[in-house]
């Protein structure tokens, strides 16, 4: 998919947020109460990845897309954008959870550990 942009989510982002949730089988109301990575092509948010942030360390959780979205590009999308993101809040390093039925995060160079992905 080309022009895939990947930002923090903002609090204008949550409605479209909770919809993907929704889509994704997830409560509408995690929108509100946590924070997301987003991806968006042509002005339109098709996938988030929830995340926290620890002292020097980004921690991805759940991903949610749009299901006619196409997952492949905006997941690899969302992996790669997560280390700019985390270098510009100071984060040295990545952890995202673990994938059950797919491994992106390795796809765009994360490495296993444990239960889930480091960068």
């Amino acid at each position: 998919m080309e022009g895939i942009w990947v930002r923090w989510g903002l609090p204008k982002d949550e409605p479209r947020i909770a919809e993907l949730l929704e889509l994704n089988g997830m409560p509408r109301w995690v929108a509100y109460e946590e924070r997301f990575i987003l991806a968006e092509s042509g002005g339109e948010v098709l996938a988030g990845l929830r995340y926290r942030t620890e002292i020097k360390r980004l921690l991805l959780g759940p991903l949610v897309i749009d299901p006619w979205a196409g997952e492949g590009p905006l997941a690899r999308a969302l992996y790669t954008g997560a280390w700019s993101l985390a270098r510009e809040i100071g984060a040295r390093e990545i952890l995202a959870a673990s994938l059950p039925y797919a491994e992106y995060p390795h796809e765009v160079g994360y490495r296993r550990r444990g239960r889930g992905w480091y960068l």
